[in-house]
């Protein structure tokens, strides 16, 4: 595993586009209550997750409950208003990043969603940090390229 933290300082936003320049939005969930809408959204996306990768640390919608009495929170990706992806944040910790490769969507998007939600990310809290698995060449060259530092 590789550990990586980006400061809001050291944050390099080599993107000039962002989700909505190609035509998607994303939105946070911050509470279970909040989350009741969202359940069949997740549901179907973490079967999507389950037939492109078999991962044994894989969350499952019975998890969700703890993850936000855990403090954690989510963000939810559309492209042209259809489920796409997600991820989870507890203070400046991301994980569980996951964008459809089942979905038609432009190539560009996981890196534009993680560009736009770093910025978010590091405006909040003050720092970004993840975890990746050395075989993820496409999110260690990402972080390289952003400013973040491996730790």
């Amino acid at each position: 595993m590789k550990k990586f933290r980006v400061l809001k300082e050291e944050f390099k936003n080599n993107l000039s586009k962002t989700v909505e320049d190609l035509n998607g939005r994303y939105i946070y969930v911050y509470s279970l209550e909040e989350f009741k809408p969202y359940q069949n959204v997740i549901c179907r996306l973490i079967d999507e997750f389950n037939s492109e990768f078999d991962w044994e640390g894989m969350f499952t919608i019975d998890d969700i409950p703890d993850r936000f009495k855990d403090g954690c929170y989510l963000s939810i990706l559309y492209y042209r208003n259809v489920p796409t992806g997600y991820c989870w944040f507890k203070k400046g910790w991301s994980f569980n990043l996951y964008v459809s490769k089942i979905r038609k969507r432009p190539h560009i998007l996981p890196l534009v969603y993680i560009n736009d939600m770093t910025q978010d990310t590091v405006n909040k809290h003050g720092y970004v940090e993840y975890e990746t698995d050395e075989w993820n060449t496409f999110m260690i060259k990402w972080a390289t390229k952003g400013g973040y530092k491996e730790i």
